[in-house]
């Protein structure tokens, strides 16, 4: 039987600092609340070994820092890294020195199916509770089921993580898990260094051009500051496609929709579709300029030639064809040969390289 603590007071954080120092490996995990609230937080830290597993609670206000420190001078487990690593650097933790990544070393040993609790019935042969993916983290207490389910989330890591590590030592394919771990580390950096330039430009806004461009990004704005008022997410005050329909009809001068609206914000909605009809035409967005080029033949000929390689790849190592390159990464080379290296990992660049070598 494992043994299980629930950490909330600054002792016992210190204690499991204190017992974590000697650990070479540990799994890691945690959960936010970002399907509950406006300012998504850090509500949960999940961590085991081979024998015990803690639940950490950063909402008592506990100082994480000697946590975090340990975090990042070890090995650390985690499955589907890079929202754990987002959640984590944004809460103040640095990098840790190596990330195993179960999700993406599962990908590379052939499985297709990949998520926790299927990794957890292949290699463990247990069945996970289901259930709990969309509670509230935020909430205080946490149910026994809440928490029975955040001690879950790690505790079969460590044995998985062997018998992964195996396999990958065996097809030569460790090296490539490390090279991923890399790249998704890089892309979390850049994520939340840079931030995204044009949230507002929601899924479905490409079509909007001119006045009705400016109104969806004023109700973008005018949204995230009603869902900030009562720390609920975005769609709880206006769904994006409502959005959408109303900064059309803002641009094709027709009345607004309200059915969907939150109640609370519609006075506030309303004028804000007055404030949208008013924006200058200086202030109206440019939609960015597309890099992309009409394909020509020898481009397409230089992607036909990528793409059979990697499907030939794909047939021989038992892998997903995507993993081996997306066909967004394809294409750029296609349209640019010199762009090959920058854009693969060493591992993908020699999978593919004798059709690079043919561009």
């Amino acid at each position: 039987m494992r043994r299980r603590e629930f950490v909330d007071q600054p002792q016992a954080l210190s204690d499991l600092v204190e017992q974590l120092q000697s650990e070479s490996t540990l799994a890691v995990d945690t959960e936010a609340d970002s399907l509950h609230s406006f300012r998504e937080k850090l509500c949960l830290i999940q961590i085991s070994n081979s024998e015990r597993d803690w639940v950490v609670d950063p909402l008592v206000g506990l100082d994480l820092t000697e946590l975090f420190a340990v975090f990042q001078k070890r090995r650390v487990i985690l499955h589907g890294a890079d929202f754990d690593l987002r959640m984590l650097m944004r809460s103040g933790m640095g990098c840790p020195e190596m990330v195993f990544d179960t999700m993406l070393a599962a990908r590379l040993v052939g499985l297709r199916q990949f998520s926790l609790a299927a990794l957890v019935q292949n290699f463990c042969a247990v069945e996970m509770q289901k259930g709990e993916q969309k509670a509230d983290w935020g909430r205080r207490p946490l149910s026994p089921k809440m928490l029975e389910y955040a001690y879950n989330d790690t505790a079969y890591l460590p044995e998985i993580v062997g018998q992964l590590e195996a396999d990958l030592v065996k097809l030569g394919r460790l090296d490539w898990l490390q090279q991923c771990v890399s790249r998704v580390i890089e892309l979390v950096y850049k994520a939340s260094s840079n931030g995204d330039e044009e949230p507002w430009r929601i899924s479905g806004s490409g079509h909007l051009k001119g006045l009705s461009a400016a109104a969806v990004r004023h109700l973008w704005e005018w949204r995230n500051r009603c869902a900030d008022q009562i720390d609920k997410p975005a769609f709880h005050v206006a769904r994006n496609d409502l959005l959408i329909e109303n900064a059309r009809r803002v641009g094709e001068s027709e009345s607004p929709l309200e059915q969907g609206i939150h109640p609370r914000f519609k006075r506030s909605f309303l004028q804000a579709i007055e404030e949208a009809k008013a924006i200058p035409l200086e202030q109206w967005p440019r939609k960015p300029k597309s890099n992309r080029q009409r394909p020509s033949p020898e481009m397409e000929t230089r992607l036909n030639q990528l793409r059979d390689q990697r499907q030939k790849v794909a047939v021989e190592l038992d892998l997903e064809v995507g993993l081996i390159a997306s066909r967004v990464i394809l294409e750029k080379i296609a349209m640019d040969p010199s762009l090959a290296e920058s854009s693969l990992m060493p591992w993908q660049y020699e999978l593919l390289g004798p059709a690079l070598e043919r561009l």
